[in-house]
């Protein structure tokens, strides 16, 4: 019978020690792949809202919905101030959010005052809620989506 030193059999355990500890640490707290996907899931619902609520700005003011999102973002730029602020928040926002690189956002008219905005998702909005909801007052069934391309729609009201 072959003899087996302890450093070898040291190391085995060692090893077997190691992958346990990794494989226990991803069960916990998720692999990174699915954190990043429910990241990004994230961010694409927190831009579909920051347009959803230009859009009401737009609205509000022009009494009809604007065309496209370039319309949407110079209406935005156009904005006077108002109490020495103008919306800057949306118009830097919606700047911001046209840059990522996971902006992708379609916008698209309904009827006089409806309108859609499409996004494409990782896992439902279930999943990304559990793991993270920093937005609770936003919270509602309106922005509750399956996995894949989702589409909202949504009314203007003035």
């Amino acid at each position: 019978m072959k003899q087996v030193s302890l450093s070898k059999v040291t190391r085995i355990l060692a090893g077997v020690l190691f992958v346990g500890v990794v494989g226990l640490s991803l069960y916990i707290v998720g692999s990174p792949i699915k954190n990043r996907e429910l990241r990004i899931d994230q961010e694409r619902l927190e831009n579909a809202h920051i347009v959803s609520e230009a859009v009401e700005v737009f609205y509000a003011k022009r009494n009809r919905l604007p065309e496209n999102l370039q319309e949407l973002y110079k209406f935005l730029d156009s904005l006077p101030s108002f109490n020495g602020r103008r919306y800057d928040y949306l118009y830097h926002d919606l700047k911001d959010i046209s840059e990522s690189e996971f902006f992708d956002i379609e916008y698209k008219i309904l009827d006089k005052h409806n309108y859609s905005l499409c996004s494409t998702f990782f896992h439902p909005s279930t999943e990304r809620d559990a793991y993270r909801n920093h937005w609770e007052n936003k919270k509602s069934s309106q922005w509750s989506h399956p996995a894949g391309k989702h589409c909202f729609t949504l009314s203007a009201t003035s």
